[in-house]
């Protein structure tokens, strides 16, 4: 059969075990099942504090050898939580509140003892709620922890920045992106708006700052579709901070506080430089000769539908020149075939001057 009475280890500061004794029995009768310890100085109460956890102390407030605020002061050395309440035969109201400052819980009067249980079952409750505060706490801390953890070792760069599109949090690898000191984080985290974890030489300033020239007034309108709730990918340009650029793939969320209001952004920036570099060099290859870096034919007809347009519509007039390079077969004959491709590349030099004195020409092969 279960025990239907509740579990409670109290500390008992007393130096009368009669007194003691009637604190057992007033639990006791409220449904408590107390595992007692009775201390009257300071040794036995350390040795009673080190050797387990107490879920009450209940302390006279004056003995022959120990007081209550030594109780107290023992108890605050070890950074212990745990309810303390002073019972005493004779304690004034100023007695009481320096002993209240100190630390202590509540007050009864050992003529008043109804007042114990409801004094009791109230401090354990607060007790209880405090320790699972603690707890959540505790395990708050630790999952920020990881998250710094992760944001700070993450292979992308992350960027926050408030409601006004300035920089408030940077992770290592945006530093590193940008040519600043790639230090570990020790601010807020990015969904944080308390502080900022940016490099001293751009914290607070606007994210423009770090776009490249032509991509800062496409910024503006990004954060104004950001503000109306919109997520955000596309290509940007960073300035490095040795004045170098890159290209980086941006990814960006807004943030929004509990009332739905927008209070910043968090951007994802992943480094694509060398894709945009492969992407240009195939569109070069695409439409110029692998020779000379002329247009090819299908640039020319791209232009060349361009510029009939155009001079239809200016009234100007459009000529062809066509450019035939004679004994070009000969040329490798003689001199070998190394020579034959560079009185090409020549030629295309010349033709592409001669294309240049007009307006809107383009020189092809």
């Amino acid at each position: 059969m279960s025990d239907p009475l509740q579990p409670l280890r109290v500390l008992i500061v007393e130096d009368s075990e009669d007194d003691a004794e009637l604190l057992l029995i007033e639990l006791h009768k409220a449904g408590f099942r107390p595992e007692s310890e009775r201390v009257e100085s300071e040794p036995e109460m350390a040795a009673a504090l080190s050797t387990q956890e107490w879920d009450l102390i209940l302390s006279d407030f004056n003995m022959p050898r120990f007081s209550a605020l030594g109780a107290l002061g023992l108890l605050q050395d070890r950074s212990l939580d745990v309810p303390f309440i002073i019972v005493s035969g004779a304690i004034g109201e100023e007695t009481a509140v320096i002993c209240m400052k100190a630390g202590a819980h509540d007050y009864i009067m050992k003529s008043n003892l109804a007042r114990l249980v409801p004094v009791v079952q109230r401090e354990l409750r607060e007790a209880g709620e405090r320790f699972a505060r603690r707890l959540a706490e505790q395990a708050l801390a630790a999952s920020e922890q990881r998250y710094r953890t992760i944001v700070d070792t993450a292979n992308d760069g992350i960027v926050a920045v408030d409601a006004e599109g300035c920089i408030t949090y940077m992770n290592g690898r945006m530093r590193e992106m940008l040519g600043y000191e790639a230090r570990a984080s020790t601010a807020p985290s990015p969904l944080d708006d308390t502080g900022a974890a940016a490099p001293r030489e751009i914290e607070a300033r606007p994210f423009a700052d770090v776009l490249h020239q032509a991509d800062r007034d496409d910024w503006v309108q990004r954060l104004e579709q950001l503000r109306a709730g919109a997520r955000l990918q596309f290509d940007v340009r960073l300035v490095r901070k040795d004045g170098g650029g890159l290209w980086a793939l941006n990814s960006c969320s807004p943030l929004l506080d509990q009332a739905g209001a927008f209070v910043g952004a968090i951007a994802m920036l992943r480094d694509v430089t060398e894709r945009k570099q492969a992407e240009e060099a195939l569109a070069h290859q695409a439409l110029h000769d692998a020779l000379t870096g002329l247009p090819n034919r299908s640039l020319l007809n791209d232009r060349l539908s361009q510029a009939i347009l155009a001079a239809r519509r200016e009234n100007w007039s459009l000529g062809v020149l066509l450019i035939d390079l004679d004994r070009f077969k000969e040329v490798n004959d003689t001199f070998g075939h190394a020579y034959g491709p560079a009185a090409e590349t020549g030629g295309a030099t010349s033709a592409e001057r001669l294309a240049r004195v007009g307006y809107g020409g383009t020189a092809w092969r």
